[in-house]
């Protein structure tokens, strides 16, 4: 059972030790730390309820006051984070709100050698704050977490740095002088980010800015099959856009279930490292992108905004606004913004089969077709297509992504089962699959439906291994 599980059922000495208290630093580092607390680590009103249950004057306060603190933690949700550091609970504790609190340190956000003394006097101080004779915890056993299908269907994600965020706050805990520490923490957020951004690879374009999607599934652009050549274009195109270059908007379209938005997450977990993001934007934001130039403008990372499964109608005027957003009109588009779209169809207006009557109108100063002196035909239908067509002229580069052949699409249901650990043959697997797709009127096949067919089988072969 964990501290904070125990700590909820049984009173506050059976959850800490008795060990003897220590002097936790001089009076002017604790008026220091306490004060770091109100500015930088919590909120004003949060840090000013725990400053009250610490006595400044270098001690802790009694067994009581050690009972508030940790009502006060559990009240925030961080009364586990006394189990980073089991010998010295507000360390780790202290450490988490450093390294991924938010707001973020100033030093954490930008250069300077001010913020950099900043940084390490911030570091001294919470030394001390950890000192206080808060007593010592005991370490909940590891858990055995219950491997699911996605697990085995995914890669660690690059992004995921939860484990090496604790094993940073361990390290620095356990030296003699946490300043030694400071280059590692900038280190760290400068791969990972601050706040509550640290570890995030994806955002959400909303009515209140850029909100961080806390999940995403990381996918290895080696597991796309079939469409390697077509690939390569889009891939290059980000790693041009990834030296500095200014990159082309791009359109993924081909039918569904050929990986489209696959492609996407997977470029993302290529180079997520290197700074790539992405944004996810509804349709219902295509009228506010101009504000989401202000967003990024002057952020380090290189953003794609992913307009996914774009379509519309000539009814639609949305269609417009996003043709005159994706080239900025007058403003200048951000250097480190680019757009990927993913659409069925390469024609992201649908013309409901509308087409010209006529031959379309000539060069100036020539004259257009006559019939008994009248036009033979509406002069406009052509502008007005041509207006439709706009929006796809904004996506210089097209990526067409074709289904699998039969031989790959069979191939990818034999690597999914086995990542799976599967015990089929590959006759019986397939065998299988193409009742289930019949079955389920799949009649185009492509990664989506072999995955699904993999992750319908898991659990029965999972219960019979005892899974």
């Amino acid at each position: 059972m964990s501290f904070a599980s125990s700590f909820r059922s049984c009173s506050a000495s059976s959850a800490l030790s008795s060990s003897p208290p220590r002097q936790g630093g001089n009076s002017n580092f604790l008026h220091s730390a306490l004060e770091l607390l109100r500015s930088r680590i919590l909120n004003a009103a949060d840090a000013q309820q725990l400053a009250a249950l610490i006595d400044a004057s270098g001690h802790a306060a009694v067994e009581a006051t050690r009972v508030e603190i940790c009502l006060y933690l559990e009240k925030i949700g961080e009364l586990a984070l006394l189990e980073i550091t089991p010998q010295q609970p507000l360390a780790g504790w202290l450490l988490y709100r450093l390294v991924a609190g938010d707001p973020p340190h100033p030093a954490l956000k930008a250069a300077g050698a001010g913020l950099t003394e900043a940084l390490h006097r911030d570091l001294a101080s919470l030394q001390a704050l950890a000192g206080l004779p808060f007593g010592s915890v005991e370490a909940a056993p590891a858990m055995d977490r219950v491997v699911g299908v996605d697990d085995l269907l995914s890669v660690p994600a690059p992004w995921g740095c939860s484990g090496l965020r604790r094993q940073l706050m361990v390290d620095i805990a356990g030296l003699e002088d946490w300043t030694r520490g400071a280059a590692r923490v900038t280190e760290f957020v400068a791969s990972y980010g601050a706040g509550s951004e640290q570890g995030c690879v994806a955002y959400r374009f909303t009515d209140n800015g850029l909100l961080p999607i806390s999940e995403v599934a990381a996918f290895p652009m080696e597991w796309l099959k079939g469409n390697e050549a077509r690939m390569e274009a889009l891939a290059e195109n980000t790693r041009n856009f990834l030296r500095g270059y200014r990159a082309q908007n791009a359109l993924v379209w081909g039918p569904r279930g050929c990986g489209k938005s696959t492609l996407i997450r997977a470029l993302l977990t290529r180079h997520y490292l290197e700074g790539l993001r992405a944004i996810e934007i509804p349709a219902s934001s295509y009228g506010r992108l101009r504000d989401l130039y202000d967003l990024v403008r002057h952020r380090g990372e290189c953003f794609v905004g992913v307009l996914d499964n774009i379509s519309m109608t000539s009814h639609d005027r949305g269609y417009r606004e996003l043709s005159t957003v994706l080239e900025g009109g007058l403003e200048r588009l951000p250097d480190n913004l680019v757009f990927y779209g993913t659409s069925n169809l390469k024609d992201l207006v649908d013309r409901g089969g509308e087409r010209p009557i006529g031959p379309p109108l000539g060069q100036p100063g020539e004259a257009p077709a006559m019939a008994g002196g009248q036009l033979s035909y509406d002069p406009q239908q052509f502008q007005r297509l041509d207006e439709r067509r706009a929006l796809d002229d904004r996506f210089a580069l097209k990526v067409f992504l074709d289904l699998p052949s039969k031989e790959d699409y069979e191939d990818l249901v034999v690597a999914y089962a086995e990542r799976a650990g599967l015990p089929l043959s590959r006759q019986r697997l397939l065998e299988g699959f193409h009742i289930w797709r019949l079955r389920n009127q799949h009649d185009l096949v492509g990664g989506r439906t072999a995955r699904d067919y993999v992750i319908s089988l898991y659990p029965r072969y999972s219960a019979a291994a005892g899974g």
